[in-house]
C-alpha cells in the first residue's frame, strides 16, 4: 500500500473541511426534500409555491398560514429516509443502501392574531446524503486505501405573518435561521494516518416571501426563499384548478439558483376527494441536468389524508431518482454516483379547537 505523504493528508484535508461543502448540493438540487416538506407536499412531488392548509408551509409559501385559506391549527410529521446508491472512484464501483432514521421531520403551528393577520411557526429537519462511504480516499495516481462515512444534516426553524391584503390576496413574510452539520468517520489500515474525525457545523438567517391569489375555482401562488452559501435561491410559481367538484389539478415550476448554475423543476400534481373523509394525492417531477447532477426519468409522489373529528391523518411517499458527478474542487478520486432515494412521511394536523 502507498505510504500516504503529506501532501496526500493535506488534500484530504482540504477536500472534507472545503470540498464537502459541494457534497451538500446535490440533496438541494436532486429532489431529495429540504426542510419544510411535510406528508402532503411530499406526497405533491413536493410543491413549494401553495400552502396546501398545512402550517409547515411556512417554510415554502408563508402566505398560505392564513385562515382564510382553511390553514389549520398544529402540524407534526416523521418519516425515514431510505437511500441506495452506486458510485463510482478511480479505483472501482461499489453500491450503498441505507436509512436515515431522523430523515424527514416537521411541527408547524398557526394563530390568528387577529381577523386577518396569522402568525405561523414552523420548523423542520431532513438528514440524507446521496452516498454514505467512500472506499477510496486516492492523491493523484496513488491510492491510500480505506473508507469515510458521512453523515450530514439539516434544520431550519422560521416565525412569519400572513396578512389577508384583499378578498383575493393573501401576502405572506418569514424569517428563520438554518443549520448545517457534515461529519466524517474515517477508516484506514494505514499505522501513521492519525485523522479519524472530522466534522464542523454553520449556519445562516433565511427570509421567505410569498403570495396568493384565491379565486372562486382557480387559487395561484408564488414564493421565494433566500439564498446562502450553501442552500440555492428558490422561486416556485404555480396554480390550481378545481376540474370537477372532488377534483383539483395543479402545476409548478420552480427555479433553484447557487453558485450561477440554475435549476428548473417542473411538477404536476393531482388532489381528489372521494369521500368527505378522505383525500387521496399524486405528483409527478422532473428536473433538469446541470453541471453536478442529473436526473433520468421522472420522480413521482403519492399520498393520502384521512380525517377524524377534529385531526386529519396524512401519509406521504415520493421516490426520486438521483445520478450526478463529482469535482471537488479538481478532486477526482469519486468520479459518479447513481441511485434512488425514498421518502416516507405520516403526521397529523389538528384542524380546529372544537
Amino acid at each position: 500500500m502507498t505510504r500516504p505523504t503529506p501532501a496526500c493528508l493535506a488534500i484530504l484535508a482540504v477536500f472534507c473541511l472545503t470540498g464537502s461543502a459541494h457534497a451538500v448540493y446535490p440533496p438541494l438540487r436532486n429532489g431529495i426534500p429540504y426542510p419544510g416538506y411535510g406528508p402532503e407536499n411530499l406526497a405533491l412531488g413536493g410543491m413549494r409555491s401553495l400552502g396546501l392548509e398545512d402550517p409547515v408551509c411556512i417554510l415554502t409559501n408563508p402566505s398560505g398560514v392564513s385562515g382564510r385559506l382553511g390553514c389549520r391549527l398544529l402540524s407534526a410529521a416523521y418519516g425515514p429516509v431510505i437511500s441506495d446508491a452506486e458510485y463510482t472512484d478511480n479505483a472501482s464501483s461499489h453500491s450503498d443502501s441505507w436509512v436515515s432514521g431522523l430523515g424527514s421531520t416537521s411541527m408547524g403551528m398557526r394563530i390568528e392574531v387577529i381577523e386577518s393577520l396569522s402568525l405561523g411557526i414552523g420548523a423542520a429537519s431532513s438528514a440524507d446524503m446521496p452516498f454514505r462511504t467512500a472506499y477510496y480516499i486516492p492523491e493523484g495516481g496513488d491510492s491510500l486505501q480505506g473508507s469515510m462515512e458521512i453523515q450530514c444534516n439539516f434544520a431550519e426553524a422560521d416565525l412569519g405573518l400572513a396578512w389577508d391584503a384583499a378578498d383575493w390576496l393573501v401576502l405572506g413574510g418569514a424569517v428563520g435561521l438554518r443549520v448545517y452539520e457534515q461529519n466524517f468517520h474515517i477508516s484506514t489500515e494505514e499505522p501513521d494516518y492519525n485523522i479519524r474525525e472530522l466534522g464542523y457545523g454553520w449556519d445562516e438567517m433565511t427570509f421567505r416571501f410569498g403570495a396568493t391569489v384565491p379565486l372562486k375555482e382557480v387559487t395561484l401562488g408564488a414564493s421565494w426563499s433566500s439564498p446562502d452559501d450553501y442552500t440555492p435561491r428558490f422561486l416556485a410559481a404555480g396554480g390550481m384548478v378545481n376540474v370537477l367538484e372532488n377534483l383539483t389539478v395543479g402545476a409548478e415550476m420552480e427555479s433553484a439558483v447557487l453558485d450561477e448554475a440554475e435549476v428548473l423543476t417542473e411538477r404536476f400534481f393531482c388532489i381528489a376527494r372521494p369521500a368527505g373523509n378522505l383525500t387521496l394525492r399524486t405528483g409527478l417531477f422532473h428536473t433538469a441536468y446541470t453541471e453536478w447532477i442529473s436526473r433520468e426519468g421522472l420522480g413521482f409522489g403519492c399520498g393520502a389524508g384521512y380525517t377524524i373529528g377534529m385531526f386529519t391523518i396524512n401519509a406521504g411517499f415520493s421516490w426520486s431518482p438521483v445520478k450526478g458527478e463529482f469535482d471537488h474542487y479538481g478532486y477526482d478520486g469519486m468520479e459518479s454516483y447513481e441511485g434512488g432515494t425514498t421518502i416516507i412521511s405520516l403526521g397529523a394536523t389538528l384542524d380546529r379547537l372544537h
